[in-house]
């Protein structure tokens, strides 16, 4: 693993030391797990980095079985609740992971990543990018079998593509459309996309058929985020941009009317043509 964490962790924002712009937009990303698995008792977090989502969870009074499991020794003694976490590569520990989640859990209803496949690991070349997507499937798969299914949040391959400066960065590395579809033929599974901030997807897996799909879900997972504990502090500017990111255009303005002369503010208002 290269020093990517290394490099992220004098951020004071726990979100930024994981690879995230903030602890705003990665909540966005845990509304949207918490949307996906409805009620739930049971839950695998792979590649958990600092235990967020668990924290995330806590806050809202909501009572999960809890296992994160973080290739970096460092995030996993530094996580939230670490006794909750294992040390281990999901590529490589397979079986290991399997038996600490029977040991722990019992039974697993669902298995999340949030952004693991952004791990430090090169990902640039499509074979070992491929090969990674594969594995962590596999694992998702084996982990949840007899109970509902998996979600990833990862990078839209196809729209890394087209920003050059960030498809040369080996960290990041994600997944096209096609290929999510043919992992869940693979593994006998149904699969459900919802594009995120254009360039992530949202795929939830399911072993069997069922889930309803609601309208226009990115609006409500924002909504939700922003009405969590993590988010009382939230700036105007800050809100205008996960309201830009979102698509919602009116809304940005609305917060950006409200935000501090800034260069973030400026930058935003050029995006929104003001």
């Amino acid at each position: 693993m290269s020093d990517y964490y290394g490099e992220l962790q004098p951020h004071h924002d726990r979100a930024r030391q994981v690879g995230w712009r903030d602890r705003y937009h990665q909540a966005v990303r845990f509304e949207a797990v918490l949307d996906a698995v409805g009620p739930v008792s049971s839950v695998v977090d792979l590649g958990c980095g600092l235990a967020d989502l668990s924290r995330y969870v806590d806050a809202r009074d909501v009572s999960w079985r809890y296992l994160g499991v973080e290739l970096s020794a460092d995030l996993a003694a530094r996580a939230y609740k670490p006794e909750r976490v294992v040390c281990a590569d999901y590529l490589r520990d397979a079986s290991s992971i399997a038996e600490a989640a029977r040991a722990r859990l019992g039974s697993v209803e669902w298995v999340t990543a949030v952004g693991a496949m952004v791990s430090g690991v090169d990902l640039r070349s499509d074979r070992t990018r491929r090969a990674h997507l594969a594995g962590l499937c596999r694992l998702a798969a084996r982990l949840s079998r007899g109970g509902k299914g998996w979600v990833l949040s990862i990078i839209d391959q196809q729209a890394l593509l087209r920003r050059p400066m960030l498809a040369a960065e080996g960290a990041l590395g994600g997944a096209t459309t096609h290929e999510l579809e043919a992992v869940a033929r693979l593994l006998g599974a149904e699969v459900s996309l919802t594009p995120l901030f254009g360039v992530e997807l949202i795929a939830v897996f399911r072993h069997q058929q069922g889930g309803t799909t609601r309208s226009d879900p990115v609006r409500r997972w924002v909504t939700q985020a922003l009405s969590h504990p993590w988010a009382i502090d939230a700036a105007p500017i800050d809100r205008a941009w996960l309201w830009y990111r979102a698509g919602d255009v009116e809304t940005a303005r609305s917060w950006l009317e409200r935000a501090d002369p800034s260069a973030r503010a400026r930058l935003l208002a050029d995006a929104l043509g003001r």
